[in-house]
């Protein structure tokens, strides 16, 4: 790699740290987390509730008691899987909002497996649907990149449309195919009799989380990324093949989020119903944001809209403001997460 390239972009790396160090970067975002519960708090203020209240009661519902906690840290898990799915595609230059689509069909096939195949051995089952899980959701990040790079199409609009239609293809999956439960009122699938070891879950992301801390800081794809990220022209000068980047980051953060859902319906539900885990991978752009794409900072975001969905539990249970409200404050946060980050990219 020419040496120019690379002390050009040390000082820009460099440069960047100085701007986002960890203190400012835990700073800035405290101070839109606090915003957010603000102008949420006015909106439950009209309600004609106390938001304090409501605060203590959302508090108490995330760590107060055992399962509020294991309800955190529940949610918490995929929420940084599809988090660190988000963030490496955004690395490249490449914006993946397809990860609901992504997660719909990873779970879809996963399930295929589960239930269409019989007399197979159920750990090779497990691998199988797992294997095929993560291969699903990369190729459904892999298709929107394909025509970025080669037609220079929006891979925004193409993700959206990816999700609509998977969205629908898995109603139709879940009510007419040999898979769907017949005789029920909803869309949803057979039982799963194979399952995933939430054990293993935890390990596998725990991993996939170290290896992405090391790998986009200290390897050399990690480099590439980061330098297409910044500026596409530039890395092609500096030898770097800019397309290629931007294709392996949609496979891999694909098969992230393909992986989210086969451990939603391997792990958690053990049947796949009908859009069951919407706003997922809303939630973790919104952790990728919150926390700018650091390691670190992805975690206790996720962390924190973790405990906002569990401890919306207690709140709609014990006070009247509706469940509604946690959307409402990580849209806000979301919003002021973006508005920042185009601050100090500018």
């Amino acid at each position: 790699m020419p040496r120019d390239l690379h002390t050009g972009c040390t000082r820009r790396s460099k440069h960047f740290r100085w701007l986002s160090g960890g203190w400012t970067n835990l700073l800035i975002s405290l101070v839109a987390i606090i915003i957010a519960f603000a102008l949420a708090g006015v909106l439950i203020a009209f309600a004609g509730e106390d938001p304090l209240n409501a605060y203590r009661t959302l508090f108490k519902g995330a760590f107060g008691t055992r399962s509020g906690m294991r309800g955190t840290f529940r949610y918490c898990l995929p929420f940084v899987l599809s988090a660190l799915s988000f963030s490496i595609c955004v690395r490249s230059g490449y914006f993946n909002i397809g990860q609901d689509g992504q997660i719909y069909l990873a779970a879809l096939a996963a399930t295929w497996v589960g239930v269409a195949w019989k007399g197979v051995p159920p750990t090779v089952q497990v691998i199988a649907a797992v294997v095929l899980g993560v291969a699903a959701g990369a190729l459904c990040c892999f298709i929107p990149a394909v025509l970025k790079v080669l037609l220079g199409v929006d891979e925004v609009i193409m993700a959206l449309m990816l999700n609509y239609i998977i969205g629908l293809l898995s109603t139709y999956v879940l009510l007419y195919s040999p898979i769907a439960e017949k005789g029920v009122a909803s869309a949803v699938s057979k039982a799963i009799p194979i399952s995933l070891p939430s054990s293993v879950a935890v390990a596998m992301i725990v991993v996939i989380f170290v290896v992405y801390a090391l790998g986009m800081k200290r390897t050399v794809p990690g480099y590439e990324m980061c330098i297409v990220g910044h500026n596409k022209r530039f890395a092609r000068y500096g030898g770097i093949p800019a397309n290629r980047t931007i294709l392996k980051s949609a496979l891999i953060g694909g098969g992230l989020a393909g992986l989210v859902g086969v451990c939603e319906v391997l792990t958690v539900y053990h049947l796949y119903f009908d859009k069951f885990t919407p706003g997922l991978g809303l939630n973790g752009m919104a952790a990728a944001l919150l926390g700018r794409h650091n390691p670190i900072g992805i975690l206790f975001g996720s962390l924190f809209l973790g405990a906002l969905q569990s401890g919306s539990v207690l709140l709609s249970v014990i006070t009247e403001v509706p469940s509604e409200v946690i959307m409402v404050i990580q849209g806000l946060v979301m919003f002021f997460a973006t508005v920042r980050r185009k601050q100090t990219n500018a």
